[in-house]
């Protein structure tokens, strides 16, 4: 490993490999900032967060453009009879990474579309909004832990569907942090009139407050 890096006598091939093991860091090193500067499930940080997740398709699409190019220029060098082989090889690789491509846009497409729609419309206040279906459930996998589930309902109908880590939310909550102490007072019947402002296509909730608190947090 320390050879791809070190040496100056590198082949085509070995340039190509250094570049991928580079754009792995990259990705990972992008996706872990991300996790721990956007953490929060609510809040204009966490509205930030969808924003920034744009990157890791643009990455990808980066750090994918040397081996399109690689492909293509082996592609022309076959075809023009200036290397042995076939097209097949050049041919497969184009598809493989074209695949790569699409799939990598195609979900970040279906994610970040939500947060384009509430980029242009903003956030939206909602009051007397009722907290509905609270529980707790079990999470699925390795390290389960339990998670507070429950819907947001305003009175126009409209219903937003939460699923947050309950010790995360609680103690956020005892903490008296908003939007998290007014929303789970709400659920709990400690307080009510529950008044939110959030961007209504991702149900990222920004601000809220109850009669019992009498302002905006």
């Amino acid at each position: 490993m320390s050879y791809l890096f070190t040496s100056k006598n590198l082949t085509y091939r070995q340039k190509l490999y250094r570049w991928l093991i580079i754009g792995c860091w990259v990705l990972m090193g992008y996706a872990c900032v991300g996790v721990i500067v956007f953490i929060d499930d609510w809040g204009q940080w966490r509205f930030y967060g969808g924003f920034a997740a744009m990157g890791l398709p643009l990455l990808v699409l980066f750090f994918s453009l040397r081996f399109v190019w690689a492909l293509l220029r082996r592609l022309v060098r076959v075809v023009c009879g200036r290397a042995s082989g076939g097209v097949v090889a050049p041919l497969l690789g184009l598809g493989v990474v074209g695949c790569v491509l699409w799939l990598v846009w195609h979900i970040s497409f279906v994610y970040q579309w939500p947060y384009i729609e509430d980029w242009r419309r903003g956030t939206v206040r909602h009051e007397n909004v009722a907290c509905q279906n609270f529980h707790t459930e079990l999470s699925t996998g390795k390290r389960s832990h339990r998670e507070y589930v429950f819907d947001l309902v305003a009175e126009d109908g409209t219903e937003w569907n939460y699923r947050i880590r309950a010790s995360a939310m609680k103690e956020k909550a005892e903490d008296e942090r908003e939007p998290y102490a007014s929303v789970y007072y709400t659920c709990t019947g400690e307080e009510d009139g529950l008044s939110i402002v959030l961007y209504e296509h991702t149900g990222i909730i920004t601000e809220a407050w109850t009669n019992q608190a009498g302002q905006v947090h």
